[in-house]
């Protein structure tokens, strides 16, 4: 009998997607065509669980099309960068989900902190998003769409 393996939740610090982002570091490798790398890098988010087989062949087939394209390829390239920083902050999204859905409570406070902590949300927001936690937690009814509700909240505030 098989036994099914949890995914271990990986939340990435939204300050490193947001360094990424202001760095436009993807975006660079992908004009200096160094394809390599950036199939790497690709292959490494799926291995460490933080993007699906699914979204991992989306963007290699997305990667591929960039590489043959002729025409507008800094665009392309703009587009391709900014999808590969929505598939982290998608995880991110997944993973608090995930974390609520088998009561993971100190994970996803952890991941408030380091929000707080890195600047990424006000303390009067860390204050109302722990409150929310809390209410969460002791809610007896509707678990599974208040946790959701929650998720959305703060993917909402992180990502806009």
């Amino acid at each position: 009998m098989e036994v099914a393996q949890q995914r271990e939740i990986i939340l990435i610090p939204p300050a490193i997607i947001d360094l990424i982002s202001r760095t436009n570091a993807l975006y660079d490798i992908l004009l200096s065509r160094d394809f390599e790398y950036m199939h790497r890098f690709l292959r490494s988010l799926l291995d460490n669980g933080v993007i699906s087989p699914d979204t991992y062949d989306e963007l290699c087939m997305d990667l591929a099309e960039l590489i043959g394209s002729r025409d507008g390829f800094e665009e392309k390239a703009k587009r391709f960068a900014e999808k590969v920083l929505n598939a982290l902050a998608n995880n991110n999204r997944v993973g608090v989900l995930s974390a609520l859905r088998i009561r993971d409570f100190e994970t996803v406070h952890r991941f408030l902190r380091s929000l707080l902590d890195n600047g990424v949300i006000s303390p009067d927001t860390y204050d109302e998003l722990c409150m929310d936690l809390a209410e969460l937690i002791s809610s007896r009814d509707g678990f599974e769409e208040k946790a959701k509700k929650f998720a959305e909240k703060i993917g909402g505030i992180i990502y806009g």
